[in-house]
């Protein structure tokens, strides 16, 4: 398998055109995260579709495209344009409801901003739980 990236608890490896392989290296279940990326995706914000988990490993959709770090850093994005990307996907995560409270990504940053061309999609979502109640 082809590695196309590594974060700090996880590597991600191609698996075909249209889907990769995430897996945590320490071993854990990816199964919070997959069903964190399922419920997102169901209400139809822009995330990894999931096709699989097994213990550490997630299968999803691929998402090609450079990420808003790299689109920043090489011009191709002004910076006021990257910020209001940020903030929409910020606001229409905080509109998604679980267990009584708001969503929150809780690493939601221009490297795990992927610059899809149907439009920004957020990835790496290890730490994503509820938020708060209060809104």
């Amino acid at each position: 398998m082809e590695l196309l990236a590594s974060g700090r608890g996880a590597d991600v490896f191609a698996l075909d055109v249209g889907r990769v392989l995430r897996r945590y290296r320490d071993g854990r279940s990816a199964l919070r995260e997959a069903e964190t990326l399922r419920t997102v995706v169901a209400v139809g914000f822009p995330a990894p579709a999931v096709h699989a988990t097994d213990g550490p490993d997630i299968v999803m959709d691929r998402v090609d495209g450079p990420t808003l770090g790299a689109a920043l850093l090489d011009g191709t994005m002004p910076v006021d344009e990257a910020g209001a990307t940020l903030a929409r996907l910020h606001r229409a995560l905080y509109a998604i409801e679980v267990d009584g409270g708001t969503l929150v990504h809780l690493d939601l940053h221009p490297l795990n901003v992927i610059l899809a061309p149907a439009g920004p999609v957020a990835i790496d979502w290890t730490d994503a739980r509820p938020g708060s109640t209060s809104r």
